[in-house]
């Protein structure tokens, strides 16, 4: 059944990003920050199937312009344990003069094991320093997988939520998790799981944040 596009369903004003499509190269999940000097930055998974064997998965971030075309490209350059490592679902926020990216890395090889990752970079996008923390299966040797964490620093210490149904939210020391938050009430949702979505932005005394979820449609496909 045709439906009409995501502009034409929306009151808000709307748009997309002029950011390159092809049959061999896309882009997913983008997010949104600006710097210390209030310059915008767009953060995207690249897809490509271009120049690398079979295909790769990078992060990219892109400034935009006043209009909000991309002007200028970084891909962004991490710690990885070897050349088969590969980066996903990129969420990024702006702390005490340096990004902050969070991220699933996984390998290309072999079964399909996602941890997750937090990375800081300077404000020229140069990579400073990876925190790999072990909490959950979020432990190499462990075959399960850990997405959508959603990182936030509150008061000077690094907190992660870790799972929104129940909700629960650890808090971050010395690279290590310390204490953890756990909230048993859930609300009613009738389309998926609840899953992690945008870092929280604190508003008053409060932290808000937009959530995910989906539900199966044809084959491997979902409706999120």
């Amino acid at each position: 059944k045709p439906l009409p596009g995501f502009r034409e369903q929306t009151k808000w004003e709307s748009g997309q990003f002029n950011l390159e499509l092809s049959p061999t190269v896309c882009h997913f999940n983008c997010g949104l920050v600006r710097d210390g000097s209030n310059t915008l930055w767009l953060l995207a998974r690249k897809w490509d199937r271009t120049n690398r064997p079979s295909w790769h998965s990078s992060m990219n971030a892109y400034r935009l312009a006043d209009d909000l075309n991309p002007v200028a490209q970084v891909e962004l350059q991490s710690h990885k344990r070897d050349t088969s490592e590969q980066h996903e679902d990129a969420r990024v926020i702006w702390h005490n003069g340096a990004f902050w990216v969070s991220y699933c890395s996984w390998t290309r090889y072999g079964q399909y094991a996602a941890k997750q990752v937090l990375a800081s970079f300077d404000p020229d996008w140069t990579f400073q320093r990876t925190i790999r923390p072990q909490y959950g299966k979020n432990i190499l040797t462990d075959p399960g997988i850990e997405k959508n964490w959603i990182w936030f620093n509150h008061e000077g210490s690094w907190y992660f939520v870790y799972q929104f149904c129940p909700h629960i939210v650890v808090r971050m020391g010395n690279e290590l998790p310390v204490s953890e938050f756990k909230t048993d009430q859930k609300p009613k949702w009738d389309y998926g799981e609840i899953r992690g979505g945008t870092p929280p932005v604190r508003v008053g005394d409060e932290y808000v944040s937009f959530f995910h979820s989906s539900l199966p449609w044809k084959n491997r496909q979902k409706r999120y």
